[in-house]
């Protein structure tokens, strides 16, 4: 028998609704609007123009007219001293209160549960409970509300298997990968060929070519990259693939209708990605590449594939290198790091002092470089991704390698409002995040 644990949304609000204190915390958003003097800076979900589009007025006849909730699914133990009555993980459907303040919303005491769901039920075996919540309980809440005060669902963050699950889409390794826009892979020998994502940039971009030079630095891919940028899934569009999708042969990645398509008032454009999650996929794969058999411990020991899809035509150069270092199987690829420099970054990690409130990325004479369980927490990665790897490959990666790296992490620094060493940057002749436009190709 399967069972689903629900708790009333309704009836939670109602009830909160009720304690003034905890109603005045839910006008925050007015506060917030009366201090923030520089409009062109955004400090909190409020200053987004997507908050202003869904969320609407915060009064309506100088009335509370809406809370704004953010989903979150993800598996949880539920046993306890090795009792399995009850299933071993559940998913809890969970919000936070967006009308809260940014030091309240996240605790654990101001959040809501609304249900308990299996999670070894899939497909039509866990949708049919989503169904049911917005049937009877999130459809009428978007239009009548509690007690004439309107409930949201501003949109939800998961994991990417947990996204990939609640949207009904096919993995992130599949030809059609992204749940927001209708980019696709290139296919190779036995299977798609990750080359980036070059078409994103402008049509007569030189690194759209095969072959291009940055900083002295010269890189190749497979061949030239000619497609217009990909367009963006919408409740429109999305709603015509699914109608041509079956478990069976998904159309353009989707696979059916998502978990929430029986929820009124939810836009596709609410499925949020959690950047803490890709940071850690970064951190995984990029470990892999630069360690590779290195290490026998953790994900280093099944990293032993040799992926000819990136180098299958002859003409290229790149595909002369690889069989010429693997002609012998003792002889890495270009990009790995030999054993010493492994033992170099890993020296260097092992030699920092970190503080008592932090957790080491090292321990028991090991760190990341050499033992992948050193970081087993995703915000762990997060941070070794940003900061720890691009400073230990000093000296220990070839240039190529690491010039792309620091591109890359000091573009994702620069969205959360930080940067990477002046210094360095002006070494290398950009600043963090941006090329100098009058580079010259």
């Amino acid at each position: 028998m399967q069972v689903c644990w629900f708790f009333p949304l309704q009836a939670q609000i109602r009830q909160l609704l009720q304690i003034g204190n905890y109603k005045n915390l839910l006008l925050y958003e007015r506060e917030h609007r009366s201090y923030k003097k520089r409009e062109s800076y955004m400090s909190d979900i409020y200053d987004s123009t997507r908050w202003q589009r869904v969320a609407g007025p915060l009064f309506k006849r100088r009335r509370l007219a809406r809370i704004v909730l953010h989903m979150c699914v993800d598996g949880v133990e539920t046993s306890e001293h090795g009792r399995q009555e009850f299933g071993s993980t559940m998913k809890p459907i969970q919000y936070f209160i967006g009308n809260l303040p940014p030091w309240l919303r996240y605790k654990l005491n101001y959040m809501l549960v609304h249900a308990l769901i299996p999670a070894h039920l899939k497909g039509k075996a866990a949708k049919k409970y989503y169904d049911w919540l917005g049937r009877h309980e999130m459809t009428q809440l978007h239009r009548d509300g509690v007690e004439g005060v309107r409930v949201i669902v501003y949109g939800n963050t998961l994991d990417t298997p947990g996204r990939r699950e609640i949207l009904n889409m096919q993995a992130v390794t599949a030809f059609y990968p992204c749940p927001h826009c209708i980019h696709s892979w290139q296919p190779g020998l036995r299977g798609q060929v990750y080359c980036g994502y070059r078409r994103f940039l402008p049509p007569n971009h030189p690194w759209r070519q095969t072959r291009f030079t940055f900083m002295g630095l010269t890189y190749q891919f497979k061949d030239a990259e000619v497609r217009d940028p990909p367009r963006l899934r919408r409740d429109d569009n999305v709603k015509a693939m699914i109608a041509r999708a079956v478990p069976t042969r998904p159309f353009l990645g989707h696979k059916g209708p998502h978990f929430l398509s029986e929820w009124e008032g939810f836009a596709w454009d609410g499925n949020f990605c959690d950047k803490m999650h890709d940071y850690k996929l970064y951190c995984e794969m990029l470990l892999k590449c630069l360690v590779g058999t290195h290490s026998s411990n953790g994900m280093y020991k099944a990293w032993a594939t040799k992926r000819k899809d990136f180098f299958h035509r002859q003409d290229c150069r790149a595909y002369q290198i690889f069989e010429e270092f693997y002609s012998n199987d003792d002889s890495p690829p270009p990009w790995r790091l030999s054993k010493q420099e492994v033992s170099m970054c890993d020296l260097r990690v092992r030699s920092i002092w970190w503080p008592h409130n932090m957790d080491p990325p090292c321990y028991g004479g090991h760190s990341f470089w050499t033992h992948s369980d050193r970081i087993w927490k995703a915000k762990h990665k997060a941070y070794v991704f940003t900061c720890l790897i691009p400073t230990c490959l000093y000296g220990c990666c070839v240039p190529e390698v690491h010039t792309a790296l620091l591109m890359l992490v000091s573009a994702l620094r620069r969205l959360e409002g930080e940067v990477i060493c002046l210094a360095e940057a002006k070494r290398r002749l950009f600043v963090p995040g941006l090329v100098r436009p009058n580079l010259s190709f």
